[in-house]
């Protein structure tokens, strides 16, 4: 998988599913990467009242123009390290980030 959108900043607000096309949540805000300038990460609300955040790596993502698909359930997103939203991802966040979602090897891959 992987995702290809011309504007990133359009996914705000954007349905996220998991793998089995349960709604997650939606998407609050699209993390870039400092250096490549590319959307990298996107925080999504959920929960009660959209209390809860997670953040998700959109590499492993597919977007259809409607909604965004991730291969993740529910528990991966509420077991994802915290970060306070909004705010830039520190290099430690995107470790712990990347560790949770088993993309290390995914890391250095060209997109």
């Amino acid at each position: 998988m992987g995702l290809t959108i011309d504007e990133p900043a359009r996914l705000e607000g954007t349905d996220v599913r998991g793998a089995d096309g349960t709604k997650l949540g939606n998407v609050e805000a699209v993390y870039y990467d400092n250096e490549t300038d590319l959307a990298e990460w996107v925080s999504v609300r959920s929960g009660v009242f959209g209390s809860r955040m997670s953040i998700v790596p959109l590499r492993t993502a597919e977007y259809d123009g409607r909604e965004l698909r991730v291969p993740y359930d529910r528990a991966k997103l509420r077991a994802a390290p915290g970060h306070d939203v909004p705010g830039e991802l520190s290099p430690g966040d995107e470790e712990a980030l990347i560790r949770h979602y088993g993309i290390a090897d995914e890391v250095d891959r060209p997109r």
